[in-house]
C-alpha cells in the first residue's frame, strides 16, 4: 500500500471514530430530535385534514343552505314535537316511579319484621 492510500484508510477510521463517538454522546439527543420532528409532520397532517375537512364543510355543504333547513324543521317538527315530547312523558312517569319506589322499599324492609310476627304471633283469644 502506498502512502495515499495509507492516508485515506487512516481518514476513513478518523470518521468512523467520529462518528462513534457522536453516537454513544449524543444519541438520544439525536432521537429526540428526530421523534419530535416526526411528530410535527404527523400534527401538520392533521392539521391540514382539518382545514380541508372545515373548508369542505363551508364551502360545499353549506352551499346547501335551503336544503339544510328543510331538513331542520322537518326533525324539529317531527322529532320534538311527535317522538320526543312522549318520550319525555314517559321517562318522567319512569323517574317519578323510581322515586317513589325507593321510600316504599326501605318502609317494607322496616314493617317486614311486624309482618312475619302477626303470622306467628296474632293469636284470637274467645
Amino acid at each position: 500500500m502506498n502512502k495515499l492510500d495509507q492516508g485515506k484508510v487512516k481518514n476513513v477510521i478518523r470518521a468512523v471514530e467520529d462518528a462513534q463517538l457522536l453516537i454513544n454522546n449524543n444519541a438520544s439527543l439525536v432521537i429526540i430530535e428526530e421523534t419530535k420532528r416526526y411528530m410535527d409532520t404527523i400534527i401538520g397532517y392533521f392539521k391540514q385534514y382539518a382545514a380541508w375537512v372545515k373548508e369542505s364543510i363551508t364551502m360545499e355543504v353549506a352551499a346547501c343552505k335551503p336544503v339544510a333547513n328543510v331538513i331542520d324543521t322537518a326533525v324539529e317538527i317531527f322529532l320534538c314535537s311527535y317522538v320526543t315530547d312522549s318520550l319525555n312523558a314517559f321517562w318522567f312517569g319512569l323517574g317519578g316511579c323510581t322515586v317513589f319506589l325507593i321510600p316504599a322499599i326501605i318502609c317494607a324492609v322496616k314493617l317486614a319484621k311486624y309482618y312475619r310476627r302477626m303470622d306467628t304471633e296474632d293469636v284470637y283469644d274467645e
